[in-house]
């Protein structure tokens, strides 16, 4: 779903992913404070000190939610759409994909119109700004995560 290619696997990006996965979700990403860096490296310290046994509920949780992005929200769930709504700007975007993934870590159903709601956000100045430039910003993370979550869940 992150469309992650040959060449970023290499860098281990794909593995970054799943950190920030679970740095990001069950609530910790409002523990974040810049730098993204620290903060990854932070999480990676903790979760080094699980023991084997608990590692189980961890990889089930992860493919749990992704097969759910994936039926929810397409095969692009991570991508940046451009403004005017002719298409993809990138497949992936790692703002969005923070975003996505901790607002869809919850248990309240997603909206009927989930999919079309995320991707009218990118109409939003106020998206399109927090999605973009810094990725440190901690009021950037908080509106981009704020805005996923009141298009894609149902109430919420």
């Amino acid at each position: 779903l992150a469309n992650v290619s040959e060449n970023k696997q290499n860098k281990m990006e794909d593995v970054e992913l799943i950190l920030r996965f679970y740095a990001l979700t069950e609530g910790r990403y409002q523990n974040y404070k810049p730098n993204m860096k620290d903060f990854l490296n932070d999480s990676m310290y903790e979760f080094s000190k699980l023991a084997e046994e608990e590692l189980g509920p961890y990889r089930e949780r992860f493919i749990h939610e992704f097969e759910v992005i994936e039926k929810v929200l397409g095969d692009c769930p991570f991508a940046r759409w451009k403004k005017d709504g002719s298409g993809l700007a990138s497949r992936f975007n790692t703002a969005v994909y923070d975003a996505v993934i901790v607002a869809c870590d919850t248990n309240q159903p997603f909206s009927p119109t989930a999919s079309s709601a995320l991707r009218e956000l990118f109409n939003e100045e106020s998206f399109q700004e927090s999605i973009s430039g810094s990725m440190n910003d901690t009021n950037k993370l908080f509106t981009r995560i704020g805005a996923v979550k009141r298009a894609v869940l149902d109430g919420d």
